[in-house]
């Protein structure tokens, strides 16, 4: 009886796994370039339209669909927010043969500079 429970258990994983699937959703970073490519045995897909998305699933990949972003934003709205924050850069630039900043490299620094954070700042040169 225990190998049937057992087997009966295996079974309804394995068929759950079949069934599961993903959703890749391509929004808009900011930037000029920005793409995704996605590989399944079907073949490859490669999408550059902002707001868009695909749902793969063992059995293969769907068409690219739009998605707005108050669709995104009601349906991912709490993934979102939970992200952290992307990093910012500063591009600095010191006095020749000195380790001083130039006055517009120590102005970037300055805390009104950039925007507030609620994470801990790191700094790494």
């Amino acid at each position: 009886m225990k190998i049937f429970f057992y087997a009966s258990i295996l079974f309804a994983a394995l068929s759950l796994s079949a069934c599961s699937s993903s959703r890749v959703i391509l929004l808009d970073n900011g930037k000029a370039q920005n793409a995704v490519v996605v590989t399944t045995k079907q073949g490859q897909q490669v999408w550059i339209k902002k707001n868009t998305y695909l749902d793969i699933s063992a059995t293969g990949s769907s068409a690219v669909k739009p998605i707005s972003p108050q669709q995104v934003q009601q349906t991912y709205g709490t993934l979102l927010a939970a992200a952290p924050k992307a990093p910012i850069s500063f591009l600095l630039y010191f006095e020749t043969d000195s380790t001083r900043l130039t006055a517009a490299s120590q102005r970037q620094l300055r805390p009104s500079a950039a925007p507030s954070r609620s994470e801990s700042p790191v700094m790494s040169m």
